[in-house]
């Protein structure tokens, strides 16, 4: 499965410790806004970026006194995988420009790595030993990587660079820029998009940091799991890429902490996604992978680049942790509460350096009642807003809070009650319009100074939505499903007439059916061997999705599946996606999910956890099977 980005870059690089700043305008915001607004052509804002890395006297004038970048990687990524789509002339450039480094005629080889540079000129390393220790780290980060937590090695690439060994370049990057890997070349012979690589070092760290020799280990490690990242996926989500490296910097050298310098660009702003891939918050996002680790093992990071050869990562995020019992919302939910418990609040048995990490920012808080309100900081998809209700002197009764949020989204709402040592969870049941309350019995608050209301916008795309929420220290009634097409009449004197349509499931509760079924099942639709694309598939076994498009009038939550399975009885893993013009989109929250079915009449599936959310329009209810001896049966009037 070949998947191709324009915008993203698939070269990660490192920025590390004290090259963390805030800034203004950058020379490449700068390329790329005035590329948008068609100043300058796709080829012209290809080739500034590429000059901004590999030769910044070249830039236009307008650019050469706004901020450079902190590394170059992301650069030269982009301009590589567009090498396509530029001109002839462009194109002859820009591949002068990315070619391998040259120049460094010393080599230096251990068991995986051959390490070439100079002892001369401007790209001269300052001693030998600089040399030997970078080839000690680059075999550290191997035997963590490869040897100890089973990863893939990186692809071979060849002869290239005089040998099959992975090769590492050191020369005069950039300034701030610590490290880069950059892809090269595809490999036909697997079924995934995996790509040889070469990594490039900096020739001198001492400026960087008090500890040299640490920041260029940390550095090392970090670019080393870039090199195994591209035996899964060259094309995944470079947000992930670095979210993982920098993951794996604090599982191998847990007390360097350069990561550290980068949180505040997550924890300052947690309603930004956190798929935001723009040079720093990837970095500060690296805990995203702690929370996963930490609670599901570390073997479950490398279950998710498993999953990544044939899925986006967010797609892998929910095939992965539905095997350990739980979901990516489920865990994005839990991941959101653990962010607000570090700092002054951190509490024992979450993140290991809860502590020193910063505090998460609060969207709004309240000290009286009843409160109300919306966010002006709108949370994107996977990210989060904090409302915190202090408790007032004098406090009784239940507190209950309501919520409801924009239509459209999914979304997820829970209530935490701090305490010194622990805390408690009260989650908000929304139904299929993101609507829902819960009510805190007083023995629950009472003798705790806040209750804070966390909102997590799980959608997986679609951007910043709103929502609107109340809280008071009185009980809530049940909550009902708004009408449909509600319309207001003008032109009447006195009075607004008003027509609607009935809620859907008539309020709080009923069902409508969708379904393609005329009674009576008939074919079926035998497994395809994928020997008959290409014999060296053979191994991967058979096509085994197959699904049925439906269509939702109006936005409905999918509570049960009827299915008429033949054949003999397994485990089947039901996927329900949106329509992607033709084709199943990547799964709706709370997909994929996993039951075994029978055989030889219809069976219901319930779907739990309150159903799946379903907006408006065509959707797809698809399965995976296990086993070859167990098929769903087409309509009779079926065309297919």
């Amino acid at each position: 499965m070949h998947r191709q980005f324009v915008v993203f870059g698939i070269v990660l690089s490192l920025f590390i410790g004290t090259l963390v700043a805030n800034t203004g305008e950058t020379m490449l915001s700068a390329i790329d806004a005035e590329y948008r607004a068609g100043q300058i052509s796709f080829d012209d804002a290809m080739l500034y970026k590429a000059y901004v890395v590999c030769d910044r006297s070249l830039l236009p004038v307008r650019f050469q006194n706004l901020t450079p970048p902190r590394s170059g990687g992301h650069v030269l990524a982009e301009v590589w995988n567009n090498l396509d789509i530029v001109s002839q002339s462009a194109r002859e450039t820009l591949r002068h420009l990315l070619s391998r480094p040259t120049g460094l005629p010393e080599t230096y080889s251990t068991t995986h790595y051959k390490i070439h540079y100079t002892n001369s000129g401007g790209d001269a390393v300052p001693n030998p030993g600089f040399v030997t220790d970078m080839a000690d780290a680059y075999e550290d980060a191997w035997d963590i990587l490869v040897t100890d937590r089973g990863y893939y090695a990186p692809p071979s690439d060849g002869t290239a660079g005089g040998d099959s060994k992975y090769d590492i370049y050191i020369f005069n990057l950039d300034p701030g820029i610590m490290g880069y890997t950059a892809p090269e070349v595809t490999i036909p012979s697997t079924p995934w998009y995996d790509a040889t690589s070469y990594i490039a070092m900096r020739n001198d760290y001492s400026g960087y940091s008090w500890y040299p020799t640490q920041l260029m280990q940390a550095t090392a490690v970090h670019e080393a799991f870039h090199s195994v990242q591209f035996a899964y996926d060259a094309s995944e989500s470079p947000w992930f890429m670095e979210v993982s490296s920098v993951w794996i910097e604090d599982e191998a050298y847990p007390t360097y902490d350069y990561e550290h310098d980068f949180m505040t660009y997550f924890f300052n702003d947690p309603e930004i996604s956190i798929t935001l891939y723009n040079g720093t918050h990837e970095y500060g996002s690296f805990h995203w992978a702690t929370y996963l680790s930490e609670t599901f093992g570390d073997t479950v990071m490398r279950e998710i680049w498993l999953e990544n050869r044939y899925s986006s990562c967010v797609t892998s995020f929910q095939s992965v942790l539905s095997g350990h019992g739980s979901s990516r919302s489920g865990a994005f939910a839990e991941f959101f509460t653990w962010n607000y418990f570090t700092g002054s609040r951190n509490i024992s048995g979450l993140y290991p350096e809860g502590a020193d990490y910063p505090e998460i920012s609060i969207e709004r808080t309240h000290n009286a009642y009843p409160a109300s309100g919306s966010p002006t900081n709108q949370p994107e998809n996977l990210a989060s807003n904090y409302i915190v209700f202090n408790v007032p002197g004098g406090a009784s009764g239940p507190f209950s809070i309501t919520f409801d949020g924009e239509d459209g989204h999914s979304w997820i709402a829970h209530a935490i009650i701090p305490g010194a040592t622990s805390y408690s969870v009260f989650p908000i049941s929304l139904n299929s319009f993101g609507y829902g309350s819960v009510t805190i019995d007083s023995t629950d608050w009472m003798g705790h100074t806040k209750i804070v209301l966390v909102v997590g916008n799980v959608s997986t795309g679609g951007g910043a939505a709103t929502y609107t929420y109340n809280a008071d220290f009185a009980e809530v009634g049940p909550s009902y499903n708004p009408p449909r097409n509600l319309v207001a009449e003008s032109g009447h004197t006195g009075t607004v007439p008003l027509t609607w349509d009935a809620p859907l499931g008539g309020g709080t509760g009923g069902t409508e059916e969708l379904s393609h079924d005329d009674g009576t099942p008939a074919p079926y639709y035998m497994p395809r061997d994928l020997s008959e694309i290409d014999p060296s598939y053979a191994m991967y076994g058979h096509i085994i999705y197959e699904g049925t498009k439906f269509n939702a009038a109006v936005d409905c939550t999918l509570k049960q599946i009827d299915v008429y399975f033949a054949g003999t009885g397994a485990s089947v893993e039901f996927h329900i996606a949106p329509d992607d013009g033709g084709y199943p989109g990547t799964d709706f929250t709370g997909s994929p999910f996993s039951t075994t079915v029978t055989t030889g009449d219809w069976q219901t599936i319930n779907i739990s956890g309150g159903g799946i959310p379903i907006p408006s329009g065509n959707f797809w209810v698809g399965y995976i099977r296990t086993s070859d001896d167990i098929y769903c049966t087409f309509d009779s009037d079926t065309s297919y």
